[in-house]
């Protein structure tokens, strides 16, 4: 080799040139390594001249040993880099820190991410007899968890939403089958079920967000990372008795040709609509933030909202505000209520 000179004696054996960086070694059947750029600095000439100091244990491709003493070497074998692997693994698997909120639903995944949170931030958590009330603290993988929080009655916030227009207009779901518009995290799906519907057909044009009480349950179909916009009659298995709308970042108006083609062609056909001001008012109408303050907008943006759907047909049956503002913006939200042989009645705030 040109880059050095080995001068072995009968007790060193032999070596052999491994990669481009190491030398391997034979020394008495027990095989060694040695980065060439300390080989290429040494000459040896026996055993007892032979400065272990250059193998060293790193995470380099080859395995490297440093002696305990400069006159012994160690051996290595593949058993103990076995052990030695599985225990590293294990050991950065213990320290691996992960986000609360994720651990959480790691380890309650009958809960929506959406409502760990909220518990999280209500300090109902406690992580190893602590209580965080952080949801992006990171914590250790393998920490335990307790909840000291009720169950909410709905997998999400907007179920209390759709409650409302239930009672306020008695609409009686028995026996029927929906549209849940915007299902996301399954609020409004979670409602008709517990209200009696018999079918629910879930369209988001999201993914990952339903929670799994919802997903595992027979009377769902879940369609997602499907736009309502494009929704087409073949796509689901039947047409529908009843639709519900919780759309965000788009007008109802511009899903109802839509919405429309998977409803029933008969009279009595329902339409439940959750109308958010800040996606339908214009943009100089919308403050700072995307929150809608003025009543006269919020008047506007209902007339709009009754009279696009009633030129598709529909009459409006009434419409109350939500019991429940929007979640980050605290917008004022309204419930429409039509069905397709309803009168027109006067809208009036209430």
């Amino acid at each position: 080799m040109s880059c050095c000179q080995f001068i072995f004696s009968s007790t060193l054996g032999s070596y052999r040139e491994a990669r481009s960086h190491c030398f391997v070694l034979d020394v008495m059947n027990a095989r060694l390594r040695i980065l060439r750029s300390e080989a290429a600095t040494t000459l040896l000439t026996s055993l007892n001249r032979f400065d272990c100091r250059f193998f060293s244990r790193t995470k380099s491709p080859c395995v490297r040993w440093r002696a305990n003493k400069a006159s012994e070497v160690e051996t290595f074998n593949d058993t103990d880099v076995e052990l030695q692997s599985a225990a590293q693994i294990e050991s950065k698997q213990k320290k691996k820190k992960i986000r609360l909120d994720v651990l959480c639903h790691e380890q309650y995944p009958q809960y929506s991410r959406k409502i760990l949170q909220s518990w999280i931030l209500q300090g109902k958590v406690v992580v190893d007899k602590k209580v965080i009330n952080k949801a992006g603290h990171q914590v250790c993988s393998t920490a335990k968890v307790v909840l000291n929080a009720e169950e909410n009655k709905y997998v999400c916030r907007a179920g209390h939403k759709l409650e409302k227009a239930l009672q306020q207009f008695n609409i009686n779901l028995t026996g029927k089958v929906a549209l849940d518009s915007g299902q996301s995290t399954g609020g409004f799906s979670d409602c008709l079920l517990q209200h009696g519907i018999e079918k629910v057909y879930g369209v988001d044009v999201g993914y990952g967000q339903l929670a799994e009480k919802i997903r595992q349950d027979p009377r769902v179909v879940v369609i997602e990372r499907c736009n309502l916009r494009y929704l087409r009659p073949e796509d689901l298995p039947s047409q529908v008795d009843i639709a519900c709308l919780d759309l965000s970042f788009i007008s109802v108006l511009k899903v109802m040709p839509a919405v429309v083609s998977v409803l029933k062609p008969i009279d009595g056909v329902e339409l439940v609509v959750l109308i958010k001001p800040q996606f339908e008012a214009g943009h100089s109408q919308v403050g700072i933030g995307g929150v809608v303050r003025d009543p006269k907008v919020h008047e506007a943006v209902i007339e709009k909202v009754v009279s696009g759907i009633e030129g598709m047909g529909f009459g409006c049956k009434g419409w109350c505000e939500s019991p429940i503002r929007g979640e980050k913006s605290g917008n004022i939200e309204f419930l429409a209520y039509f069905t397709r042989d309803a009168p027109t009645p006067v809208v009036a705030l209430s």
